[in-house]
């Protein structure tokens, strides 16, 4: 078992604490909070230092926020500890740079596991259509309603990160437009994606309609999935012949994210043979959505 430190804060970090505890790879050594209180969990110690939780850890877990972290997460490579990130848009591309190089000097497992289209849904997308060649995601948010984690940027970051789980290549260029227009506070944004292989991609995520759902449509000449978030069932049509297949979706837990993650992360630890390619590890995903939404929040200078 890996001797793992947690760091985090609210429920997302109760919840992340109950999930590890259940978990058979890894060994709990304490966590870290910061300002935030931590009702649950009385069991496990609780590190005031960022440091000393370091040192008794092999692997350290970044449960969310990971901008609030950023003085913490250079640390953590610089001492040859692996590091599992569940990240958003606070970890801008500006600082990624600097710690995949410290992850190179280390040699150690550094993993960004985004939330989003599963990879079982990946997986049928690929063997039943092949490489997608245009990618629609439609994200509608609840704009008087907003859960933690789930505003106009949380939302275009997660679809962003689906685009680039299912057609893994490199951007060539993106369009964005927000309305209204550079709003700190957006109804509407809009972001359109070309990529090397010729595929392209088309997110809108919008808050005028006062809802909660998301449908991704990927196409190619003789094949269309269809994958509505609020729906048990994935549809994927083609021609050629004619035909139409349904897959229900498996019954998932609200804390499935945590799950994967965890899973995933114990994978590269165990697995010498397994892929540590930037595009597996979520480092070109994260790359690239947090460079579009630069282009909406101007992130702080480069770190040194």
């Amino acid at each position: 078992m890996i001797r793992a430190g947690v760091f985090g804060s609210g429920e997302v970090l109760e919840n992340a604490l109950e999930v590890l505890r259940g978990h058979n790879g890894f060994l709990i050594t304490g966590y870290h909070s910061g300002a935030s209180i931590i009702s649950k969990h009385a069991v496990i110690k609780q590190y005031t230092l960022p440091d000393e939780l370091i040192s008794v850890s092999e692997a350290l877990i970044i449960t969310n926020n990971p901008g609030d972290f950023l003085e913490v997460i250079p640390s953590i490579l610089k001492k040859s500890r692996h590091l599992l990130i569940f990240p958003d848009h606070s970890l801008s591309f500006y600082h990624l740079e600097d710690l995949i190089k410290l992850a190179d000097e280390a040699g150690v497992v550094f993993y960004l596991h985004q939330d989003g289209i599963k990879d079982w849904m990946k997986d049928l997308v690929h063997t039943h259509c092949g490489k997608p060649e245009f990618i629609e995601i439609h994200s509608y948010i609840n704009k008087q309603q907003i859960k933690p984690g789930s505003g106009i940027f949380e939302t275009l970051y997660k679809a962003i990160c689906t685009v680039m789980k299912l057609n893994p290549v490199n951007p060539r260029k993106f369009y964005t437009s927000l309305v209204p227009y550079y709003s700190p506070n957006p109804l509407m944004t809009n972001v359109r994606l070309d990529f090397e292989n010729g595929t392209s991609a088309n997110v809108t995520i919008n808050g005028f309609l006062g809802r909660d759902e998301c449908r991704i449509e990927i196409y190619r000449n003789d094949c269309h999935v269809i994958i509505d978030m609020n729906v048990p069932e994935l549809r994927i049509i083609k021609k050629n012949p004619n035909s139409t297949r349904v897959f229900n979706k498996p019954a998932e837990n609200p804390d499935s994210n945590l799950s994967d993650g965890l899973d995933s992360f114990a994978l590269r630890l165990f697995s010498t043979g397994v892929s540590s390619d930037p595009f597996d590890s979520g480092i070109i995903a994260h790359k690239t959505a947090t460079k579009i939404i630069h282009q909406y929040i101007p992130y702080h200078q480069k770190s040194s």
